[in-house]
């Protein structure tokens, strides 16, 4: 990881379960949260809305009309399904939201978003889908963002620490970093992977795997206030009063500092409302049950991408694989971002868990995630364990009148996860993304990526991405694949494939490993490569009647291609916008 040269402002968007942060780093410069709190030097805005009015946002709101946990609302659509309604107030709540942070930065820092670059955190467990809406949202406020802007929050957090250890003077980290990242609404761990670059001022980093649940801090007061309204028959009868959850809320902050708390909750209430750390800690027993699930699902879940072509069954029975005495003692650091992290309990079960690893417990913990954004642009060349890119299959056959006919088919969305662990163990699922053609006859498959983007105006013709063949390892290919320019270099743009129904080995198909492999089989074709950089590098790369706008580079695994005439012929064809 170098450090990478920066001509633009990038401003950064922490949208929060329970708070909105904002900063900015200048070209080459560190990072400056900015003020937005209602009070001078206070750097967090609540991310709270009034029911009705959304022009009523923050601290304003009265108690009795506050809607929380709006990003909530969003994430929910991962899990369940959401009427259109639904979805579209949500989408309105949060652009109110962040439009309110972004006009109170403004105030602060005029020339704010002059010649800037938008970077905003999501939760690690959101899809393509969640991040394609989230950064509509914030396009359509006006501000430079896309698809590819919208990043994972704890992997964040993670580099805001290593950046600051590695350039600031302190303790250069070296090792295995687990970031432990509970927020308002979700609680994200991330893997990462800290290798020293003589050759560079920074680490070189890898992402193992990053993973969250939707149960975080709205999930503890909630416990807290079961616990404490079971213990007090007047608290049961204001039982999710916005009173209460208030007063609730404001106990669990005092007890991040503190062993005892006291609040007055309001009316209806009306009641002095107490608290101490064993109750506390009691309270959020089931949240810790769901942390530690969690926190070696994301351990284990790194294997599958370290270890090659492993089984779950491998991950099951194999003592190598064992979490405490093996896996466990292989974390170097623990870093805790986040609010949550702030509670004690946390802290004493994450060195319980990590008994060989050196606990990190950031100054400010709730800015971390911001700062980390401000280097979204290096972030996004990290080797992310989704990959920041979509894969397309043009499938053309021939109908009854001897005319061809294509389609097209998203066959992997950027930032879809690859596999989900905790269903791969259950034998639920796999632990590789694929897709099969099913094409009735025998057809041509065109297998091509392409950079996302929010922007309907963009054609595929202007997003596609080269493969640009830096080694090989294995058995070398029969045949170059189809578009590689045999004079100058091994790059090509897509892999054309035979798909013939008669046959399992026949049927076209793509795969995608955790391990950054990627599997191209047909009737022609087996085929797999090994991607070094999931980032593309912009450059024009011409081939034949084709053009892509970046190359991402990779290494053939192994693998044979046969091309013939049939597959050359449908190849030759250009592309034009009008397909998409």
């Amino acid at each position: 990881m170098s450090v990478a040269k920066q001509s633009r402002n990038v401003v950064a968007i922490d949208f929060g379960t329970s708070t909105t942060l904002v900063a900015v780093r200048r070209a080459n410069g560190i990072p400056e949260v900015i003020s937005i709190g209602d009070q001078s030097g206070v750097t967090l805005m609540p991310s709270i809305i009034d029911f009705d009015d959304l022009a009523n946002v923050g601290e304003s709101v009265a108690v009795h009309r506050q809607y929380r946990s709006v990003k909530s609302d969003l994430t929910r659509a991962e899990t369940v399904d959401v009427t259109d309604s639904e979805s579209e107030l949500a989408e309105l709540r949060v652009s109110a939201i962040i439009n309110e942070a972004i006009r109170r930065a403004k105030e602060q820092v005029p020339k704010l978003l002059e010649d800037s670059e938008v970077f905003v955190g999501c939760p690690a467990l959101w899809s393509g889908r969640n991040r394609r809406r989230l950064a509509t949202i914030v396009r359509d406020l006006g501000l430079a963002v896309d698809y590819g802007n919208v990043l994972d929050e704890p992997v964040a957090a993670g580099i805001s620490w290593i950046r600051d250890q590695w350039l600031e003077g302190g303790v250069k980290p070296v090792g295995n970093v687990l970031v432990f990242d509970p927020g308002g609404g979700t609680l994200d761990v991330a893997y990462l992977r800290v290798a020293e670059n003589k050759d560079a001022a920074l680490p070189d980093i890898s992402i193992y795997y990053a993973a969250s649940i939707a149960k975080s801090g709205d999930y503890a007061d909630s416990l807290l206030e079961d616990s404490l309204s079971a213990a007090n028959a007047r608290l049961r009868d204001f039982k999710d009063a916005p009173a209460l959850r208030d007063a609730v809320r404001s106990l669990k902050e005092q007890l991040s500092f503190r062993t005892e708390g006291r609040v007055n909750a309001g009316a209806p209430v009306n009641a002095v409302v107490e608290c101490d750390q064993p109750t506390l800690n009691a309270a959020l027993r089931p949240l810790v049950t769901d942390m530690h699930r969690l926190i070696v699902n994301v351990v284990k879940g790194t294997l599958l991408r370290r270890h090659g072509r492993i089984t779950p069954y491998d991950i099951r029975n194999n003592p190598e694989f064992d979490f405490s005495s093996k896996l466990a003692p292989e974390i170097d650091y623990v870093v805790l971002a986040g609010g949550l992290s702030r509670i004690p309990l946390f802290g004493h079960e994450l060195a319980r868990t990590f008994p060989c690893a050196k606990l990190i417990t950031l100054s400010n913990p709730q800015e971390a995630v911001v700062r980390g954004l401000c280097y979204g642009r290096e972030l996004v060349h990290l080797n992310l364990p989704r990959p920041p890119i979509s894969f397309v299959a043009k499938v053309t056959q021939r109908d009854a009148t001897g005319e061809d006919v294509s389609e097209e088919i998203c066959v992997y969305e950027a930032f879809s996860p690859i596999f989900r662990f905790e269903n791969a163990m259950a034998g639920n699922g796999n632990i590789y993304a694929s897709w099969t053609c099913t094409a009735k006859a025998s057809a041509i498959v065109e297998l091509f990526a392409i950079t996302p983007s929010i922007y309907d105006d963009v054609p595929i013709s202007d997003r596609l991405i080269a493969f640009r063949m830096t080694g090989s390892r294995g058995q070398p290919s029969v045949a170059k694949p189809v578009g590689v320019d045999q004079s100058t270099s091994d790059t090509f743009i897509r892999m054309v494939l035979k798909h013939d129904p008669r046959s399992i080995h026949g049927q076209v198909r793509f795969v995608l490993y955790p391990t950054t492999e990627i599997g191209f089989y047909g009737a022609n074709c087996d085929m797999a490569f090994r991607v070094d950089d999931w980032s593309p590098t912009p450059g024009n790369f011409a081939i034949g009647e084709q053009i892509a706008s970046s190359s991402i580079p990779v290494t053939q695994v192994s693998g044979t291609y046969v091309a013939d005439k049939d597959v050359m012929v449908a190849h030759s064809s250009p592309i034009k916008s009008k397909d998409r």
